[in-house]
């Protein structure tokens, strides 16, 4: 069939749907800057009778609107059909097999004979085209037929190549096409809205960031936005991390870091060859990494919005053991969200794991990582803490919490030993006779080391840990050691064959006698011949994430998390 002269393409596609409409044939409007791949149209056949309300059905394509895959219509653009192929086939095949939407796009659109006989062609007061195949699905709509999306199905499309050639405003054609289809069908618009605010829509768009770069790279993006200008465990575990993973996976990874700038240069990350992320652009990234707890909805909200593979490391449970705690952050709500919706989590010890998991039975089901921290003492050696044999004080461990029990056990040890000198990290400075107290945290790192350095005896108090960097620290700098008997200190010294210097109380009446006896030793020693260090804990890390990437639910997992995130946002 052929025109005698160009009557513009709803005219011309009326033409063919009206000897549809009488032989009763289903059709195909196919735009002529469009180009399919194997497959496409038997899988998108297969979707229109998938339900019987199915009457319009198109692909999924590099440019065409809702349709377009990934929600990147530039860099689709700049592509030639068979890279966006590629892109599409990536990130694609996590997709359901169909999904419904509240239209299909006329660049490749399959049609019902039923839709046709029930309510005619295309309307011809849309000219020369735009929003006529809107207007027969919202009328086919009104009672019932749905439009949908065949996943599974690609069309290259260049897009708009024919209007490119007609001498006329196009622009103010697609208004004046848009105000008419709002004027007939009020529903449209709220239809097309509610589908771009789904959790389906968002999370399709956050799949680009598993495209990787031009090299092929995963793209990772950290969130350190709790890094301050300071040193504690949870910084030193994090950066100790991300130095590991840029010095051995720069051929696997793409790694960004979120952090103020001042904490950027404070720890001097840029050596790691690691980019700061500008959260104020549109980038989306592959993984998104926690290296702690979330502690409030924005922090479970900042990492949704980077990526569609979330990970949180989750170090311990105290702050949700300890009410007073719990009740400021509403920690429980926000670690159920983790426990049930991320896409996987780390655990720096089988107790933390064992913790967790027992708190957040859903947390079971996750994928995980759980690998004790490394126990070597070379990984934290440090060339300013040397062993000094004028040692000045007995050094307690911990900070302003509680749990930590460091200004307790200060007070006590003081007034038990008069004639020795103590100095305890806590939470205030201040000097009281023969106690000299800091606010951890607020010391150089230098200044940290001397105390170590000159220490006669290392004292951890702590009630709980999570792993125990502290112990670490003062194994590798050879300090005679009184810990309190807690998992995390045993998981650590079982993973040397000999200890010694080491003294373990079990409750706070044993700690006057096991300093006594610590007081009597020069060292702690241990063999760590069979320990591991960061480069061997980092490499399991690693392989995680890869593995992550290539799980079969991510886009299911993706979509509900959303939908539990928005629930959770509603009161937090």
């Amino acid at each position: 069939m052929t025109n005698i002269a160009n009557c513009g393409f709803v005219k011309s596609v009326n033409r063919g749907l009206a000897v549809s409409i009488k032989d009763g044939r289903n059709v195909i409007l196919v735009n002529s800057d469009t180009e399919t791949f194997k497959g496409t149209l038997a899988n998108l056949l297969n979707v229109a009778y998938s339900d019987p309300q199915i009457g319009f059905v198109s692909p999924r394509s590099n440019n065409a609107s809702l349709c377009s895959l990934p929600h990147a219509p530039i860099s689709n653009l700049l592509c030639s059909p068979e890279i966006a192929y590629e892109r599409w086939k990536e990130i694609g095949s996590t997709l359901p097999k169909f999904h419904f939407t509240p239209t299909a796009i006329g660049f490749y659109m399959f049609i019902k004979h039923e839709i046709l006989a029930n309510f005619g062609g295309l309307r011809e007061e849309f000219g020369v085209g735009y929003e006529e195949e809107n207007d027969l699905v919202i009328r086919a709509n009104k009672v019932g037929y749905r439009a949908a999306l065949a996943n599974h199905s690609f069309a290259y499309h260049a897009g708009s190549a024919s209007f490119n050639l007609l001498d006329m405003d196009l622009k103010t054609h697609q208004n004046d096409n848009l105000e008419k289809m709002c004027a007939d069908h009020p529903e449209f618009l709220p239809l097309v809205r509610r589908y771009e605010s789904s959790a389906h829509f968002r999370a399709e768009a956050l799949l680009s960031g598993l495209l990787g770069s031009k090299s092929g790279l995963i793209s990772v993006v950290m969130d350190l936005s709790g890094l301050g200008c300071h040193h504690n465990g949870t910084n030193e575990l994090s950066l100790n991390i991300i130095e590991s993973l840029s010095k051995n996976y720069k051929n696997v990874f793409d790694l960004y870091v979120i952090c103020p700038q001042e904490a950027f240069d404070f720890h001097e990350i840029k050596k790691f060859h690691v980019q700061r992320a500008d959260l104020s652009d549109s980038r989306k990234y592959a993984i998104a990494i926690m290296f702690g707890q979330p502690f409030d909805q924005h922090r479970i909200n900042v990492l949704e919005m980077l990526a569609p593979i979330n990970v949180f490391g989750m170090l311990d449970t105290i702050a949700e053991d300890c009410g007073h705690l719990s009740i400021t952050h509403n920690l429980a709500d926000h670690w159920q969200h983790v426990a049930r919706y991320a896409n996987g989590v780390f655990f720096i010890s089988q107790f933390a794991e064992k913790t967790f998991c027992n708190r957040y039975p859903d947390a079971k089901n996750l994928p995980k990582y759980t690998r004790l921290l490394p126990t070597r003492l070379s990984s934290y050696a440090s060339e300013k803490c040397k062993p000094s044999s004028a040692t000045e004080h007995i050094l307690i461990l911990g900070n302003h919490f509680p749990h930590k029990d460091s200004d307790v056990t200060a007070i006590e040890l003081k007034n038990a030993f008069p004639d020795l000198k103590f100095v305890v990290l806590g939470a205030d400075t201040f000097q009281d006779v023969n106690l000299y107290g800091y606010r951890s945290g607020t010391l150089e790192a230098e200044t940290v080391s001397k105390l170590f350095s000159l220490a006669s005896v290392v004292v951890l108090p702590s009630y709980v840990e999570g792993f125990g960097l502290g112990i670490m620290h003062a194994l590798a700098a050879g300090k005679p050691i009184v810990a309190r008997n807690i998992e995390a200190t045993k998981e650590i010294l079982n993973t040397y064959k000999k200890i010694d210097g080491v003294f373990l109380y079990n409750n706070n009446m044993e700690i006057k006698d096991s300093l006594a006896k610590a007081i009597k030793h020069n060292e702690s020693k241990v063999d760590d011949d069979n320990s591991i260090g960061w480069d061997e804990w980092v490499y399991g890390l690693a392989q995680f994430f890869v593995l992550l990437t290539k799980r079969n639910n991510l886009f299911s997992k993706l979509c509900d998390r959303i939908y539990a995130a928005d629930l959770l946002r509603k009161f937090y």
